[in-house]
């Protein structure tokens, strides 16, 4: 069984280790990624450049100038990588910068920016710091990056509130967690790796603070879903049955279908009938994301120094969305799992599987387990209605 504790996150999932070749397989479809965040940025500066223009404030513009260009030869946003291909590439991006700015400055007036283009401007800025911070000895340059990042944030100070951070010392709520998984989704659709290079450019152009956040947001999902019930449904979807292990990743696969999908399935799992299945139900990287990048953001474990007391208050903070549905938190065997999973049962089984399973003496779980025992007495609930104290050994 899975012995995780709800009190601290779950360091053993987050200890692969990569071979050279996987991480240079990863490292180029980040870079690309990393890369679309910079060109963003640089139109983003340029247009924020023009609306300057227009407003006869232009003390800055050199120093937008001169930044957009470096931006683009550190990441190399050319594909002649010979001196040639560079001049020429920020020629053409220092020639689009001026033609913008003489074009606002003639007409005395440049669109508004965009809440996407400013946070386009501000990933970009933080990332190229962050990138600057890696290659050592240019701290001129990002004390530049952090003192205009934090001058625009100061300009374009949001009406609206943010949502609030789950504890002090977060910088992450709820809202942005799932809004970064919606994001991924919606990016990447249904190539978990691209998912996975998606997350991981916006976890660094956030920093290492809301990576963290993440991290423990994520393990804190991941421990909420540990439910003998879900776990029956996930027996089912996947493809092989579905081992401890393959329960781990079963549940990041439920993350990663996004927050109404994820809360459905807590309160009924045979609402995951409706769900597309794909990669057999198994998303086995996405656990590792935000530990991952917190090493390449800091070279630091995003576990080190973890507050047991403070998890498990994150733990409690989450909960608080979660509707269990009964019976959610008992493990359900063969005789029994047609009745509470009806839909899953007729999606994913063979006519007549549940009776040659029956006949053949098969069990869905260890029965001498002790918590399964313990879990099992009584027999299988009555689905009357939600339960929302649901206490499960090994969350």
């Amino acid at each position: 069984m899975d012995n995780r504790e709800q009190t601290s996150p779950v360091r053993c999932e987050n200890t692969r280790r990569y071979t050279i070749d996987e991480l240079l397989a990863r490292i180029e479809p980040q870079y690309r990624e990393y890369k679309a965040a910079i060109r963003k940025c640089i139109a983003g500066l340029t247009d924020h450049a023009a609306q300057l223009a227009a407003q006869g404030q232009e003390e800055q513009l050199p120093t937008f100038r001169r930044l957009i260009t470096d931006m683009a030869e550190f990441w190399g946003l050319t594909d002649d990588d010979t001196p040639k291909g560079y001049r020429e590439m920020t020629e053409q991006i220092g020639s689009t910068f001026d033609q913008a700015v003489s074009a606002a400055r003639d007409s005395s007036g440049a669109p508004e920016l965009s809440a996407q283009t400013k946070t386009d401007i501000l990933n970009g800025l933080r990332l190229y710091a962050e990138e600057m911070m890696d290659c050592g000895d240019l701290e001129q340059w990002i004390s530049e990056c952090d003192a205009l990042s934090s001058q625009l944030q100061r300009d374009w100070r949001m009406e609206a509130s943010s949502p609030q951070p789950l504890q002090a010392g977060m910088e992450m709520s709820k809202s942005d967690f799932w809004e970064l998984i919606a994001g991924a989704k919606k990016e990447c659709g249904q190539n978990m790796g691209s998912s996975i290079n998606w997350l991981t450019s916006q976890l660094i152009a956030r920093g290492p603070q809301q990576t963290q956040d993440f991290t423990y947001i994520m393990d804190g999902y991941m421990s909420l879903s540990y439910q003998y019930g879900l776990w029956t449904a996930a027996s089912l979807m996947c493809e092989n049955g579905c081992s401890d292990d393959s329960f781990i990743d079963f549940r990041a696969w439920l993350i990663a279908q996004g927050e109404e999908i994820y809360l459905a399935a807590l309160a009924d799992p045979d609402s995951l009938a409706d769900v597309e299945a794909y990669g057999g139900c198994q998303f086995e990287e996405l656990p590792y994301t935000g530990n991952e990048t917190m090493k390449h953001l800091t070279g630091k474990d995003a576990y080190e120094n973890t507050d047991p007391d403070a998890y498990k208050a994150l733990v409690a903070a989450l909960k608080k969305d979660i509707t269990y549905g009964e019976g959610v938190d008992y493990p359900y065997e063969w005789d029994e799992v047609e009745e509470y999973l009806p839909r899953l049962c007729e999606k994913y089984l063979e006519p007549g599987a549940v009776e040659f399973h029956l006949k053949s003496q098969h069990t869905m779980w260890f029965s001498d387990c002790p918590d399964i025992q313990k879990a099992r007495e009584g027999g299988p609930p009555q689905r009357n209605g939600p339960q929302t104290d649901i206490k499960m050994e090994g969350m």
